[in-house]
């Protein structure tokens, strides 16, 4: 018997299809997107604190002359 491989592929792509779809939850997209946020919101916080502490280094004041006692 003669077994056509692209059917049997077709067939296991079909049952893990339905697998997937039936596990996703809306738990977990909800999940997904408040850590894409939360990841998001703590680069933007690393950001700003290395713009705040590049903008501290280049205002600092340089003494002219140092007195020498």
């Amino acid at each position: 018997m003669i077994v056509d491989r692209s059917k049997i592929r077709r067939a296991r792509m079909v049952a893990i299809d339905r697998q997937v779809r039936s596990d996703m939850r809306t738990a977990d997209l909800v999940l997904a997107v408040v850590g894409v946020a939360l990841l998001g919101g703590l680069c933007l916080l690393g950001l700003v604190n290395w713009v705040g502490e590049a903008q501290g280094l280049a205002s600092m004041r340089v003494p002219a002359a140092t007195e020498v006692l």
